[in-house]
């Protein structure tokens, strides 16, 4: 289960901060299963509209939505609550995988699962390649990080996704059977045109089933309009 908080720069007051703290101290250090993001955006009215709440900060369970940080109590129900879904460990080659609500954890311990022998890996993620590398030990390909602003040749900026796509293309084309984990779906939604996501999902679902890869795309129904999913799904259906 994934948790996201959502904060603007007036919001990290001392006070708040040793909340977050204490926090991941409690829940997220003592169950691999729950992981978190924090995300800054705009304290603007167009951005909190766009997530259906007023003030910041935020807190965003799978559909949930809490004003501030949720609680230990409130996560930990959730978790109780809420069954997880199942992801095949051994999607066939060719295919691509929208998943619904699950923590990057859980995929990416497929992943290292599936690369046992010797597949090609690039994972693209909204956090910092380096702590993830370090947070889930991991060692097993190329990763991009997906920013608001590319910051070296290792990051690509939210709005570029015409070079998004050249990369994934190219990674694909270079190595057959390779393994693809794009994360950060929704906030792609939000910097672009719905049509040119939809074009990015279905170039890659082209060339993974032309060299016989395999992707995985996680997606936070709760952090995207409910128009744009649907959409989104439909290429699935197909």
């Amino acid at each position: 289960m994934k948790v996201i908080f959502f904060f603007s720069t007036k919001d990290l007051t001392p006070e708040v901060l040793k909340e977050l703290n204490d926090l991941i101290l409690k829940v997220f250090s003592n169950d691999p299963n729950v992981s978190f993001e924090k995300v800054f955006i705009e304290d603007s009215p167009k951005v909190t509209k766009f997530y259906n709440i007023t003030t910041t900060p935020f807190t965003i369970i799978g559909d949930k939505r809490f004003h501030g940080i949720a609680s230990a109590e409130q996560i930990l129900k959730l978790k109780r609550d809420t069954p997880e879904t199942e992801i095949s460990m051994h999607a066939r080659p060719g295919s691509v995988v929208l998943v619904s609500g699950t923590a990057l954890s859980k995929i990416l311990s497929i992943i290292r699962d599936m690369n046992k022998d010797g597949r090609k890996v690039l994972l693209i993620t909204r956090t910092y390649p380096e702590a993830l590398a370090k947070h889930y030990g991991l060692d097993m390909g190329e990763m991009i990080w997906l920013v608001p602003k590319a910051v070296n040749d290792k990051s690509i900026s939210m709005n570029d996704i015409v070079k998004l796509g050249q990369v994934i293309g190219d990674f694909i084309d270079a190595h057959e059977g390779a393994l693809i984990v794009l994360e950060g779906l929704e906030g792609l939604v939000k910097c672009n045109p719905l049509g040119s996501v939809v074009d990015l999902v279905q170039v890659i679902k082209s060339k993974v089933a032309q060299r016989k890869a395999t992707a995985y795309i996680p997606i936070l129904p709760s952090a995207i309009d409910e128009a744009a999913l649907l959409e989104i799904k439909k290429i699935f259906s197909e």
